[in-house]
């Protein structure tokens, strides 16, 4: 190289040197760091101002030690296809941190499916029975926990909130918090919240946020606010009475909440009839019409429901009258309010009918009896089409559940002492059940069974 070029080399150097520090103060414009083995010409694994002067050195044409690699593989820090004075630049920029470095990559944390589990009441053992429930077969492992009901009190249901960490009891006049272990699901019993003296409970549910839970008694419905850290019930006011719009004395026997945590709906035995209410920021309910009759005067009295659920969608409600063996459908309107769809009022055959269950795809649903289960679809128009029957020869209690997913259902025995649970698979197309196995149930008699979603 002449001395004019060379001395061209010095200016150019100087010139693009001065540009990169008059851009040092600025952010955007400062170059990206170079990561080895990018521009480590000397391979000592780490970028110098020894590997810019060698890189100078080799522009110059001049003498490098031994190992020196001056390759375009290595070279050619700016990736425009040759070695120039601008990879010097950016080498040295790198060596002395006049640079971008390149943000840091987290290492995403492995996601950890939450395991799922049943917990079942047994009215003999007054405790709870928990199971870890297989996602992949459907199986139930027994776990060791067993906590004790609250002494003196006959427990009629059980819920599981949709955080998977507390279960709710319900006595004939307590309600009990229990903190599900996050680790084993394993049960702690929490505080006991009391009702009214003199109320008699049959029924629970918690609304699908999480935010209140709902007991009642035959003329009184109780609303509760959740702790979301402690899970610790909060009554809401002082209970709401059931308006029969008539002298009958109420008899509430189940609630559902629709899907989006907006609108309550009681079946009352007493007067054959829904009532529907609307559910306030607080918890508190407020009736949003007189109860829907059932059946049109003289014989809607003797309809009797029972049972209450509502579909995925809360397009529809599904009531079981216990007392003429029908199911009465009902349109939920955006208001919430019901419009009894007559039509679809369908008869099933004779049995104790101990519950009901809509899938969560919603596309079939369970009439659960003594002996046996019906099997329904449900169409687009919210009509209910028999479809087959499965016999449970060991008897069915009234503690049954169905997993989150709806692949699995879950009933407890306890004809002759067979104190077990019956699981069943649920084909997605067909709705059919194939059985997969039982678990033994030490105590029986179990009245109640939730699953953690």
């Amino acid at each position: 190289m002449n001395k004019l070029n060379r001395i061209s080399l010095k200016i150019n150097l100087g010139l693009v040197a001065l540009l990169f520090v008059s851009m040092a103060g600025v952010s955007h414009a400062m170059p990206n760091c170079i990561q080895p083995p990018l521009g480590d010409i000397d391979n000592d694994g780490k970028i110098t101002t020894a590997d810019a002067t060698l890189l100078q050195s080799c522009i110059l044409q001049k003498a490098v030690p031994t190992g020196t690699d001056c390759s375009l593989a290595k070279a050619d820090v700016n990736g425009d296809g040759k070695i120039t004075v601008l990879d010097v630049v950016l080498i040295n920029a790198t060596a002395a941190g006049k640079c971008v470095k390149p943000a840091a990559t987290a290492t995403p944390s492995p996601t950890i499916a939450p395991q799922h589990y049943l917990y079942s009441v047994s009215a003999t053992a007054g405790a709870i029975f928990s199971y870890l429930v297989n996602s992949r077969d459907g199986t139930l492992s027994p776990l060791a926990s067993q906590p004790k009901i609250n002494a003196g009190f006959l427990v009629s249901a059980i819920v599981a909130d949709g955080t998977h960490r507390f279960v709710y009891s319900l006595s004939n006049t307590s309600i009990q918090t229990f903190l599900i272990n996050q680790t084993n699901g394993s049960l702690t019993a929490g505080p006991v919240v009391r009702v009214a003296t003199g109320s008699q409970l049959v029924a629970l549910t918690i609304d699908p946020k999480n935010r209140f839970l709902y007991a009642a008694d035959p003329s009184t419905i109780y609303a509760y606010s959740i702790n979301s850290t402690t899970g610790t019930l909060t009554l809401v006011g002082s209970g709401l009475t059931i308006n029969t719009g008539g002298t009958m004395n109420p008899s509430v026997a189940s609630m559902t909440i629709d899907p989006t945590g907006r609108f309550l709906y009681a079946a009352d035995e007493g007067i054959s009839s829904i009532s529907t209410y609307s559910i306030n920021t607080d918890g508190s309910l407020t009736m949003i019409a007189l109860p829907v009759p059932l059946r049109t005067a003289p014989n809607y009295f003797v309809t009797g429901p029972a049972w209450l659920s509502t579909d995925p969608a809360g397009k529809f409600v599904y009531c079981v009258n216990n007392l003429n063996n029908t199911f009465s459908v009902l349109s939920i309107g955006t208001n919430g309010s019901l419009t009894p769809l007559n039509n679809f009022t369908v008869g099933f055959g004779n049995g104790i009918t101990v519950g009901f269950i809509v899938a969560p795809n919603g596309k079939f649903a369970y009439l659960v009896q003594s002996t046996s289960v019906t099997i329904f679809k449900i169409n687009s128009d919210g009509s209910l089409a028999s479809t087959s029957t499965t016999s449970i020869p060991a008897g069915i209690t009234g503690a049954y559940a169905i997993d989150y997913t709806g692949k699995y259902l879950y009933f407890a025995n306890n004809s002759n002492s067979n104190n077990t649970f019956s699981a069943f698979s649920i084909d997605q197309n067909a709705g059919t059940l194939t059985p997969i196995g039982t678990n033994p149930v030490t105590g029986g008699n179990m009245r109640s069974a939730t699953i953690t979603h």
